[in-house]
């Protein structure tokens, strides 16, 4: 682009010296050419010293726009070069016994040159007419013997049109060249902007610290900045191969597996692929960081790709603090199961021999030391991602088993848990993490819902997937609540003022679970109407080796 606005930006006369002899000899060229096609078309006049001499001329002024160093002179020597080919004509019709007008269309080459010259147009112009006058008067002014001189002034009338064409030629020309040079400028202009934005847009791309590259319809690049440059250079191995090779340092996410090539961001992007925080490690350690990428696509007016931008932040940083946090909640809470457990037991020891006025404040010590184990299995669950251990199992049971086993939340509030569950369904699952699910989600649909209500859980194949709904009829969640249901321990405002226990990890464990078995989980929702939380998981699932009990 730069050579490109170099050469736009010149003035013509910069340009035309620029190009010096080269100009030079494509303005004289076509008018020599024509000369010696003339002289071998019609080689009777060349015995005339006048066409000998018109010839020579045309010959010499071809030479020496080959040999004078034109571009060395900052004044417009060259324009010398036309104006004596108007010497040449005259020379030639002085020596032939031509037609006036035939001649004279030689003097297109020299009106041609002189109209479209840069440097003293209007001169220019007007040695033009009149070099053209010139010829066309030549043979009356010098009283040519082949000329009827009877009546003067219709001779010279006769051979005017042949200057009024030449003078609409030369208009023509100039105000084309004139038009010429008005989008020449706008076109420098524009470049200039353009190259002005172009300049903007890569220190702004350079100034953020998100790794940005632009990449067309296959998945080429055409744009990156700094950072996104640092990355590639971190994707590149010892012996520098480039990041588009199979040779490379990117990682799946929290492994050592080299991530396939048809899974890169860039191959990705060439076959329209949607893709939102993909996360990759890129480099060597121990300096690797963890990348999150997502990738926005360019369409034209018609809706085809024309290209891609992608984005990439580097959350290292994150990713430890994160893992800090989940490392942090796993020890306290390892810490405090310890202790709840040796509670829990002693209390069951004592409850067998308490006597009555003592079993009722045992029987509270021991909900409440239960009601805080569950918390903190809560929290080591959301702290690690429990590898899952698939095996085939019967989801109608387990779905009755935990209904039933929730029946004494239910009880205390009048709530009646409904099963609507299709007959011996089966899939490949973890049964004890889908259990968890199950008790989770019920959980949630009594501790929300009024007295006197009911839960219904329905459960159904459809389309080789188990759909399971639990419904409830209870307070319902807002649109900004429900944007923020699977976040880990978020609660409401509104619930937070409310007695209802919780810490907010239902949900969220809920769905890690579900999408560990590729599945997926959702709701609706209506204010003061109730909730729907659906779930749904594939029924036939590849059980991955490193997910089976040892």
């Amino acid at each position: 682009m730069e050579r490109i606005l170099r050469f736009l930006t010149l003035t013509p006369v910069q340009r035309m010296r620029s190009e010096g002899r080269r100009a030079v000899l494509m303005g004289q060229a076509p008018f020599t050419a024509t000369v010696f096609l003339l002289a071998v078309i019609h080689p009777e006049p060349l015995a005339v010293l006048q066409f000998q001499l018109g010839v020579a001329l045309a010959a010499v002024l071809l030479a020496g726009g080959v040999i004078v160093p034109w571009e060395r002179s900052s004044r417009p020597l060259h324009l010398a070069i036309p104006l004596l080919d108007f010497v040449a004509v005259g020379l030639l019709q002085m020596g032939g016994s031509f037609e006036v007008f035939h001649l004279g269309l030689l003097t297109v080459f020299p009106v041609v040159w002189l109209a479209s010259s840069a440097r003293f147009p209007r001169w220019c112009m007007v040695a033009s007419i009149l070099g053209t006058l010139a010829i066309a008067w030549e043979p009356v002014l010098l009283q040519r013997e082949d000329i009827d001189f009877g009546n003067a002034a219709h001779e010279l009338s006769r051979v005017l049109p042949l200057p009024l064409v030449m003078l609409a030629l030369a208009a023509t020309v100039r105000l084309m060249v004139d038009n010429m040079a008005a989008k020449d400028e706008e076109l420098r202009s524009l470049l200039a902007e353009t190259d002005k934005r172009e300049r903007l847009l890569r220190t702004i791309m350079d100034t953020v610290g998100t790794g940005v590259l632009a990449v067309d319809a296959q998945g080429h690049e055409i744009l990156s900045n700094r950072q996104q440059r640092y990355f590639q250079q971190l994707a590149q191995t010892v012996g520098g191969a480039s990041p588009n090779e199979d040779r490379h340092l990117l990682f799946e996410f929290g492994t050592n597996v080299p991530l396939p090539v048809d899974q890169w961001p860039s191959r990705r992007a060439a076959r329209g692929e949607p893709v939102s925080d993909q996360l990759c490690t890129v480099g060597a350690k121990p300096g690797q960081r963890v990348l999150s990428t997502s990738i926005r696509y360019v369409r034209s007016a018609a809706g085809t790709v024309d290209g891609a931008v992608i984005a990439s932040s580097d959350v290292t940083e994150l990713v430890n603090a994160i893992d800090a946090r989940d490392d942090f909640m796993a020890n306290v809470s390892h810490e405090l199961k310890t202790p709840l457990t040796v509670i829990l037991g002693n209390t069951e020891l004592l409850l067998d021999d308490a006597p009555p006025a003592h079993r009722t404040r045992l029987e509270a010590v021991e909900r409440n030391a239960v009601h805080l184990l569950h918390l903190v299995q809560d929290l080591l669950d959301s702290a690690k991602r429990t590898a899952i251990c698939p095996v085939p199992t019967n989801v109608s049971e387990l779905i009755a088993h935990s209904a039933s086993d929730a029946g004494h939340r239910a009880d205390p509030k009048g709530i009646i848990i409904r099963t609507e569950v299709q007959p011996d369904l089966r899939l490949v699952c973890d049964p004890l993490r889908i259990r968890q699910v199950l008790d989770n989600l019920i959980s949630n649909a009594i501790k929300y819902s009024p007295e006197d209500s009911t839960v219904v859980v329905r459960a159904r194949q459809e389309d080789n997937h188990l759909v399971c709904r639990i419904v409830d009829q209870g307070r319902g969640m807002d649109t900004q609540e429900m944007g923020e249901a699977f976040t880990r321990f978020y609660r409401s405002p509104s619930v937070r003022k409310t007695a209802i226990p919780g810490m907010g990890l239902g949900l969220p464990i809920a769905k890690a679970i579900v999408e560990q078995h590729g599945g997926n989980i959702g709701f609706e929702s209506t204010p003061a109407k109730g909730t729907v939380v659906s779930f749904t998981l594939p029924l036939h699932r590849d059980i991955p080796a490193g997910s089976r009990p040892e």
